[in-house]
């Protein structure tokens, strides 16, 4: 009996997608499709897309009677979403200076956050694809925990906030949900 064949140039995905904030506690999405709440916002457009990056540390269990361990035991599990900002408004820059999510574009100045003071917000990456083909990645709880880098260059370059928003287990819930496409797609 041969292997089943599962080849599909269909799952064979280049959808760079849209990025929403909002403030912890603002309502989930349950499905890939389901309406967003008002309380999220567009993050904008992005340089090269965003990453999504799901880390485990393990160690491994010995005795000295065994070269190999006994057995493997996950000691952490570190989550991040990583992008740079290619609008450089003022919201945005509240959002990487860990302000929070709902900020505004007007003219009053803007400073860096007292330490300990850092405002966690919800991310949701969501495919351009719509209906069945829809997919979306919810993130419950995060801050920007990397370094904000703004370069002023000339033309064709465009001024930039990178960020790197590492991702906390909120009380009742998983760090993160993925509603996959109806086909099964992420």
């Amino acid at each position: 009996m041969a292997p089943t064949t599962y080849k599909s140039t269909a799952d064979v995905d280049i959808d760079v997608g849209i990025l929403y904030v909002a403030p912890i506690g603002t309502t989930e999405p349950t499905s890939a499709t389901s309406a967003l709440d008002a309380a999220w916002r567009e993050v904008g457009y992005t340089e090269d897309g965003s990453k999504i990056s799901t880390a485990v540390t393990t160690a491994d269990l010995e005795v000295a009677e065994l070269l190999d361990p006994i057995a493997v035991r996950t000691t952490k599990r570190t989550t991040k979403v990583m992008f740079a900002m290619a609008q450089a408004t003022r919201s945005n820059l509240l959002l990487a200076l860990n302000q929070g999510a709902a900020g505004t574009d007007t003219i009053t100045a803007v400073e860096p956050v007292a330490l300990a003071s850092e405002v966690r917000v919800m991310l949701c990456w969501q495919s351009e694809q719509t209906g069945a083909d829809q997919r979306r990645w919810l993130f419950r709880q995060c801050y920007n925990t990397g370094s904000l880098e703004i370069a002023n260059a000339k033309t064709p370059q465009k001024r930039l906030l990178a960020v790197d928003f590492s991702c906390e287990k909120p009380e009742s819930a998983a760090v993160f949900t993925v509603f996959p496409s109806a086909a099964g797609e992420i």
